[in-house]
């Protein structure tokens, strides 16, 4: 998962307790279960897990944390996924 955009930052509070930066104001605090690894690497997070259901599911929390912006791509993206974008203003 990737984070992208200039006021996404990523915390870690404690052990299992992280805390997620939008805009440098907002913020929500994530709570990962015992069964899920998670790294963070500046703004890229890797999950490591033995149960793909826990882990799909943990990682569906956090990309509904914040919502994908349509005219630009700024926000959590996971790698593959597909991204349809509005067209902008047409300038003359």
């Amino acid at each position: 998962m990737k984070l992208k955009g200039l006021g996404f930052r990523i915390r870690k509070i404690s052990s299992r307790l992280y805390r997620f930066f939008f805009n440098m104001v907002n913020f929500f605090y994530f709570h990962v279960s015992q069964t899920i690894i998670l790294k963070k690497y500046r703004r890229f997070l890797l999950f490591v897990a033995c149960d793909l259901h826990v882990l799909r599911l943990n990682t569906v929390h956090i990309l509904l944390l914040y919502n994908l912006i349509p005219y630009k791509i700024r926000g959590l993206i996971f790698p593959r996924e597909i991204i349809w974008m509005k067209p902008g203003k047409k300038k003359f």
